[in-house]
Order: structure tokens, then C-alpha cells, then sequence
């Protein structure tokens, strides 16, 4: 089966939740959602700035996976130079349409006080958003996801996504 953002009406089985190799390609820049303060914003908000992207797709509400994939990234930009706001840009967004702009702020309030650098505050952000435009991020970067109605959980694959200043993934 191929992977990709699954509708709720597919059957689990016949679907993966491998990631899709999108190197090469452009991430558009109108796709839009709500930031951490509830703002309205686009990913083109955080293209052109100079400054690569380092994008995460999870959802606040995950039990494990994304929590592991959060603090992994932290424990690894904690052992280079480079800083978040000053070097690069580091996007999270959440997958779950039903997480909104005061879980996101919640929970980049947690993850602020492990990832301590200067600047910090202003180089992360936490994203949500309505399903059309998450499901067009995730198709454009290659992340898979599937809603399991049995557990009220998603099976996602764990990933990084890179992507250059003008919205390529590298």
C-alpha cells in the first residue's frame, strides 16, 4: 500500500505509515494555520527568512512517540552551536485537528524550559491547524498518518524534516 494522509473511512490495514521520500521538492507556502498565540499564519511566513527549517509533524496529545522525537531533537540541537531564531527555524506542527492554539502554547512552554538557548523563544514555533491544510503539509513533506478509532490515537512514523530557506526539503 502507499503512504500517504489517510481518510477516516479507509481501512487501517491496508495502509503504512512510512515516511515518503520528498527530497527535491518544494513545500507551498500558502498553507495556512494558527500559531501558539493564535495567530493566523502560512508556512511562506517562515520561508525567505534566510534560515533553514527544521519541521516536526506531532501531536500534543501523543503518549509517546512525538514526546520521543521532541526531546531527541532537543537533546541533539543542545550539542551544536547553531541556535533556534538566530541559525534556524524550528516549526511544530500538530497533525491532530482537534488540537488547538492553547495546547500549543502549553505544550512549547514545556518543551522551552529543556531547549534553553538564547533566542530560542523566538525561533519555535507551535502550529495547528484546520485538517485540509494539515493534510496538505503532511502530502507535501511526505508524512503519513492514520486516526486508529479503536485507541483514539494516530500511527505516524517518527521524523525530521529539513527544509532550505526557499521551501525546498533537503
Amino acid at each position: 500500500a502507499q503512504s500517504r494522509p489517510v481518510l477516516a473511512d479507509e481501512p487501517v490495514e491496508e495502509l503504512q505509515v512510512e515516511p515518503i521520500n520528498r527530497l527535491g521538492e518544494r513545500v507551498p507556502g500558502d498553507i495556512r494555520f494558527l500559531d501558539h498565540t493564535g495567530a493566523e499564519v502560512t508556512i511562506g511566513d517562515y520561508l525567505g527568512q534566510g534560515r533553514p527549517i527544521i519541521l516536526t509533524l506531532n501531536y500534543f496529545r501523543c503518549p509517546m512517540l512525538c514526546i520521543e522525537t521532541l526531546n531527541g531533537l532537543i537533546d541533539g540541537l543542545m550539542r551544536v552551536d547553531w541556535q533556534a531564531g538566530r541559525d534556524f527555524t524550528l516549526l511544530t506542527v500538530s497533525f491532530n485537528p482537534e488540537e488547538g492554539p492553547e495546547l500549543a502554547a502549553a505544550k512549547r512552554e514545556s518543551y522551552l524550559t529543556r531547549y534553553t538557548k538564547p533566542g530560542v523563544g523566538e525561533g519555535w514555533h507551535f502550529l495547528t491547524g484546520e485538517k485540509d491544510q494539515i493534510d496538505r503539509l503532511c502530502e507535501a513533506v511526505g508524512f503519513p498518518y492514520i486516526y486508529v478509532e479503536e485507541t483514539g490515537e494516530y500511527s505516524h512514523p517518527a521524523s525530521v524534516i529539513f527544509i532550505d530557506p526557499e521551501g525546498v526539503i533537503t
